[in-house]
């Protein structure tokens, strides 16, 4: 009885060390494999940098009314850029506004300034100079510290017309400039013009 309890033990344990033996064997095996097939891994690394563009261009710029005088019977001549455009008590030719677009690749805040008050720039009894900032694309001109598409007074102390955010994306980055201008009949004489400057700091 004791010799079978030996045997039986002793059986058990070769099959323990049988697989044992086996997977070491496995283990080997599968190195072998890998080394005569010349399998093997690394890894990789693509960068780039994208630059910030802060950027503004008036698509539209200019607003050319052209050569003309208050006609006669009339004290002063309006001339409006809303929509197309519309003249009345002069002969100008009728003209649309100024459009600014945002051509970057970042939100900008934007500060749109005047060069002349309506008395240097038009001249003569009660002259008028207002400026009207709109969007092109719904959401454009974001946190406006001023109304958008309402006219104000254009002139060099007049710091109201900043948009805090205006945006670059394709769908929504243009604005419209348009003014509102009564001439007088005895305005200023010759060429008459002012330069209207929008600045742009990136976010």
């Amino acid at each position: 009885m004791k010799s079978e309890n030996f045997l039986l033990a002793f059986a058990i344990t070769a099959a323990v060390v049988s697989l044992v033996v086996f997977g070491y064997s496995y283990s080997n095996l599968g190195d072998l494999v890998l080394k005569i097939s010349g399998y093997a891994t690394g890894t990789g690394t693509a960068n780039l940098t994208v630059e910030t563009q802060a950027a503004v261009n008036f698509t539209t710029n200019i607003v050319n009314f052209g050569s003309g005088r208050v006609s006669e019977g009339f004290t002063s001549a309006s001339l409006i850029t809303v929509g197309s455009g519309t003249v009345s008590g002069g002969n100008w030719t009728a003209a649309s506004g100024l459009i600014l677009e945002n051509i970057g690749n970042t939100n900008v805040s934007l500060n749109i300034t005047v060069g002349k008050n309506a008395s240097n720039f038009i001249g003569g009894t009660n002259p008028v100079y207002e400026i009207n900032v709109s969007n092109v694309e719904t959401g454009s001109c974001t946190n406006a510290t001023f109304a958008l598409g309402i006219f104000y007074n254009a002139n060099t102390s007049n710091n109201i017309l900043n948009c805090n955010v205006f945006r670059f994306d394709s769908a929504a980055d243009s604005l419209r400039i348009d003014f509102n201008l009564t001439i007088p009949e005895n305005s200023l004489k010759g060429s008459l013009g002012d330069i209207i400057t929008a600045t742009a700091t990136a976010l």
